[in-house]
């Protein structure tokens, strides 16, 4: 299983890096200034669709088969829409919602010629309730789940599967960063009466990633304490 993980540095993204690297999965992760630490790493930019198609070029030549997507990466503009910079919204469309569009795009080719590919798109359980001063945020999360599924309809014949993790508050980046008030506030929403950790997003994925997951596609999985549950 040959994995290319966009936005892999980060928080979720290197717990999903370092959980694949330990079972020994062929992988290429990406971030927008590699440090040259690791030859695994390369550079993308998720709003150019260039540095995208080149991005999965090099996995696909370097790993000679990339079996599955992993598109992590994304960024957070936050402020209520009354008010929000118009530049905000749009870089946090384009980033999230697009890029991860153009990201499918430039891989489904290799996956049809191959009859094989997993992808897993990550989400939030933002974009499945909506949060405050979060409207393109949670839009462009939401938008996943439409295109999973309309990737589901065209290509799930051809041996390709799409579906949607969907993190709740997770014990790394901004959320391991909550005030012990904000911390409070949050667990009184989460059954389970904790945050997440990033090795249980890091599991979902690789659940979903697995050859025995091939008959679940256009799927949305929450991963998130009952935090979520009715949406």
């Amino acid at each position: 299983m040959s994995v290319l993980v966009l936005g892999g540095r980060g928080g979720l993204g290197a717990s999903v890096v370092n959980s694949l690297t330990k079972e020994g999965v062929p992988l290429r992760y990406t971030s927008r200034s590699p440090t040259g630490g690791d030859d695994r790493e390369l550079a993308c930019e998720m709003s150019n669709p260039a540095s995208l198609a080149a991005c999965a070029r090099c996995a696909i030549d370097e790993l000679g088969q990339v079996k599955a997507l992993v598109v992590m990466a994304g960024t957070m503009r936050d402020g209520l829409l009354i008010s929000a910079d118009p530049a905000a919204l749009d870089e946090v469309i384009r980033v999230n919602l697009l890029g991860s569009m153009l990201a499918v795009q430039a891989l489904l080719p290799h996956f049809i010629e191959h009859r094989y590919g997993r992808i897993v798109l990550v989400g939030s359980a933002s974009g499945m309730r909506g949060s405050p001063g979060q409207a393109n945020y949670a839009a462009s999360k939401a938008g996943l789940i439409g295109l999973a599924r309309s990737v589901t309809l065209e290509y799930a014949k051809r041996g390709i599967t799409c579906n949607v993790i969907s993190p709740g508050f997770i014990d790394a980046g901004m959320a391991a960063e909550l005030s012990d008030k904000r911390r409070s506030d949050v667990l009184r929403q989460i059954p389970t009466n904790r945050l997440g950790r990033p090795e249980e997003i890091a599991s979902a994925i690789k659940f979903l990633i697995d050859d025995a997951s091939g008959y679940i596609t256009g799927s949305v999985l929450t991963v998130d304490g009952g935090y979520g549950m009715g949406y």
